[in-house]
Formats: C-alpha cells, sequence, structure tokens
C-alpha cells in the first residue's frame, strides 16, 4: 500500500507538472498567433532562368520539362539554389546545387555561385524581380584534386555535378569559400573567383578511428570512379570533335548485374545501371558461354 501511494503521488506530481507546461505552451502559443507575422517583402526568380555557358542537359533523356526544351542548348540553369549569402548591399550571392539530381546526368551542369540583386516588392512598391548580375565557377587548374573530373584534360578543369555534390558554402574572413559536398563527402577550399586552394578535405568518420567517411558516389570507391572516369574520357573526345559515346567494355564476372550465380572476382564492381543511365554503352569481353551471353544480351 505504500509503495502504491508513492507511485500515485508520483503520478499525480508528473500530472500537475506536464498540465502546467502544456498551460504555459498554449499561452506562448497564443502569443504568437497573436503577433500575426506579416510577408513584408516578395521577389522571384524564375525557375527558367539560365546563363551563358556549355550546352546542359545531355542525359535527362527527355524533350522537354515543363515545356522548356531539353536539352538547353548554349546555356547553363541558373537553379536550383541550395545555399544563400547576404552581401550586406542589397545583393545576393547564390550557391547552385550539383545539377539534374544525380552524378550520372549531372556531368554537363557547371558548379557555380552567382550574384544576384533582387528587387523586393513591397507596401510601397517595388517589382519583385531578381536580377542575375554575374558568377564564378569552380575550377582546378592547379590540379589539386587526386581523383578523375569531368574536364580532366582540359586547362580550366572546370568543376561539374559529376565531381561534387555541393550543397552548402561560407564566406570566410580573408574571402575565401568553403563548400559542404556530399560525394565524398568533402570539404572544397577555393579563393574568391572559384579556384581550388586545397586537395579536397575528407571528413573522418569519428566511430571508426583512422577512418573517413565515404558515401557510395566517393571516388576512391571503385564503385564510384567507374563513372568518372568515363566521363573524362567522353569530354575529352568531345573535344576534339569526336560525336560518339565511348563504350564500357569490363570483364563479365566484374558486372553488377543482380546474378548471385556467377563467380566473380573479388566483388561487383561496375555498376551497369549507373553506367547506362550515364549514357554508355557496355560491351564485355568475349563470353564463350551461350547462356551467359543471352544473358548479358538482355
Amino acid at each position: 500500500m505504500i509503495r502504491q501511494k508513492i507511485i500515485m503521488n508520483n503520478s499525480l506530481t508528473l500530472v500537475r507538472i506536464l498540465l502546467t507546461l502544456t498551460l504555459i505552451g498554449c499561452n506562448e502559443s497564443s502569443a504568437i498567433e497573436e503577433s500575426h507575422t506579416t510577408l513584408i517583402a516578395r521577389a522571384v526568380l524564375p525557375a527558367a532562368t539560365f546563363a551563358e555557358g556549355p550546352t546542359s542537359g545531355t542525359q535527362l533523356n527527355q524533350a522537354s520539362i515543363n515545356g522548356v526544351a531539353v536539352p538547353f542548348i548554349d546555356k547553363q540553369p541558373v537553379q536550383g539554389f541550395s545555399a544563400v549569402l547576404a552581401s550586406g548591399d542589397g545583393y545576393f550571392q547564390v550557391m547552385s546545387d550539383n545539377g539534374f539530381g544525380s552524378l550520372e546526368k549531372s556531368a554537363d551542369y557547371h558548379l557555380r555561385v552567382y550574384t544576384i540583386k533582387p528587387d523586393f516588392k513591397t507596401k510601397e512598391g517595388g517589382t519583385g524581380k531578381i536580377t542575375v548580375k554575374s558568377f564564378i565557377e569552380l575550377r582546378d587548374p592547379n590540379h589539386l584534386i587526386p581523383f578523375a573530373i569531368t574536364n580532366e584534360f582540359t586547362p580550366e578543369r572546370i568543376l561539374t555535378g559529376a565531381d561534387f555534390d555541393i550543397e552548402s558554402f561560407q564566406k570566410a574572413p580573408d574571402g575565401t569559400f568553403w563548400f559542404g559536398d556530399e560525394f565524398g563527402p568533402f570539404l572544397l577550399h577555393t579563393d574568391a573567383q572559384g579556384i581550388l586552394l586545397d586537395p579536397p578535405i575528407p571528413l573522418p568518420d569519428f566511430d571508426n578511428p583512422g577512418q573517413e567517411i565515404r558515401s557510395r558516389n566517393n571516388p576512391f570507391n571503385e564503385e564510384g570512379s567507374t563513372v568518372r572516369v568515363m566521363n573524362a574520357l567522353r569530354r575529352h573526345a568531345q573535344l576534339h570533335g569526336n560525336t560518339k559515346t565511348p563504350v564500357f567494355s569490363p570483364h563479365h564476372l566484374m558486372l553488377k548485374d543482380g546474378n548471385p550465380s556467377i563467380e566473380h572476382y573479388a566483388r561487383d564492381i561496375f555498376d551497369i545501371k549507373s553506367l547506362q543511365k550515364a549514357g554508355y554503352p557496355i560491351l564485355t569481353w568475349t563470353v564463350n558461354d551461350k547462356p551467359r551471353l543471352l544473358e548479358l544480351m538482355n
């Protein structure tokens, strides 16, 4: 009886505490509702906003998106933005994401930071429009990146959405930029013009001391490097006038083909779906086994 009474008393005390907190929360909620937060200014940048640049969207495999013709001939999409920095003078710096939703589709999307000037629409006036003033492109002319990138063999080595998936950025007091990438994941450090100052900085795995965090698309994984190498070869061929796509020709035992009965060398390395999504035909070495050959053809 004594133990039951203590539990009941403690339960009543807990109920009183919860009731008090609930009432306090209700009061705060009422205060917030009574404040009537009001939108005072608005500016809009149309989704179909483009900037000068090379043709992009060639791997989207669609004739149009929301009425906009694809690919985007001799231009780059300005949107969408993953991060915004206020410049303090009415201007903003906005960072475009890695492009078209995946590594395989974004090799022709240049990683950029745009400077924009909104003319906010308020009750006093304003157009509500946003003007794109300029941009910088992330690039690695000093060859600091130790793995293949799409523009591997070009002088400027402009970075693309197939190289990094930048999601955030900050401006340091010295005027340089720091970007957060998800493919590595890495930290990228550039100067004010987007030129890489350091090799990509990996993130430590605190659960496994001495190791690094690696995503599925990490360029140091064999699985994550194949499309990158093919992108570099394709871009190099295009710059020399070749309009044909390189063919990927691996040994069939190294294909990630979903067949558990095939004896693989070590593990499934080459992802068929990923390579095909990036636009690369796959033709394996000669296979002297009719059932296996037919399986591969299918």
